[in-house]
């Protein structure tokens, strides 16, 4: 074999090595990159059931939560046309009694929207349904016009549920007859919804809470007026009751001095 034929065997033997480390790490890579797909679609399924089920029906519109429906049963055929081993027809029909319950308003479980661990999840879900609706107004699936409506929605939301709490705290220094500790609940939830204070949703709650505050400012002046009322009243008294003490004792000092 001569020295030409030589060089090329190991030319292309050595060709041949590189080859195969080459395509052995395209198919890592490839494995990678379908493992960060499946984990993803994994992850969006799972913030997709949170989104369906995890938030009350007020805070998220009937249309949205359909189309919420939609999309992880578009994930679960993903997942499933990606090669993932997962009971998919069984996540399918979960799914469709999901849709059912959305679509005839299933009772929903009551949340103690009191409780600020459950309203900070509230709130951790309303971004997360923000950014859906972002991605579909992009994608196209929701006409722009109504998108930009649910985005300002759910912005709303989302600091709103930071301003109910400062109004359930409000409300109930108003049931306990503080009108003072009251106006300043109100003037914190005004400075939360601040923050958005362009958000036409928002403007409306602010004028609510302002007139708000105006009836509790007046509540407490006729409180304060009472009580100074009823205290020149108890001090009134209080001196007319010295007065009668004083004059019997001099009645009976005179007494005393005739006897």
């Amino acid at each position: 074999m001569s020295a030409t034929n030589i060089t090329a065997l190991i030319g292309g033997v050595i060709i041949l090595v590189l080859l195969l480390i080459y395509l052995g790490q395209w198919r890592e890579k490839a494995k990678d990159a379908r493992q960060r797909q499946l984990n993803a679609l994994l992850d969006r399924l799972r913030l997709f059931k949170a989104l369906a089920t995890g938030l009350p029906p007020q805070y998220a519109p009937k249309d949205i939560r359909l189309l919420v429906v939609t999309r992880a049963q578009e994930t679960i055929k993903e997942l499933a046309n990606l090669g993932h081993r997962g009971d998919h027809e069984s996540q399918a029909e979960e799914w469709e009694v999901i849709k059912e319950n959305i679509k005839s308003q299933a009772d929903f479980p009551q949340l103690d929207l009191q409780n600020q661990a459950v309203m900070q999840e509230v709130r951790k879900l309303l971004k997360g349904l923000y950014k859906f609706i972002e991605v579909q107004v992009q994608k196209g699936r929701i006409e722009k016009k109504t998108g930009v409506k649910h985005l300002l929605n759910t912005q709303f939301l989302i600091v709103r549920s930071l301003a109910d709490s400062h109004v359930n705290k409000a409300k109930h220094a108003q049931a306990t007859n503080r009108p003072r500790v009251a106006i300043h609940h109100y003037h914190d939830a005004i400075e939360a919804l601040g923050k958005i204070e362009k958000n036409p949703l928002a403007q409306k709650s602010m004028l609510i809470y302002r007139q708000r505050i105006k009836e509790l400012e007046k509540l407490a002046t006729e409180a304060a007026h009472s009580k100074s009322e009823a205290v020149a009243e108890g001090s009134d008294r209080l001196s007319a009751q010295l007065d009668k003490m004083v004059t019997e004792e001099e009645k009976w000092k005179k007494k005393q001095s005739y006897d």
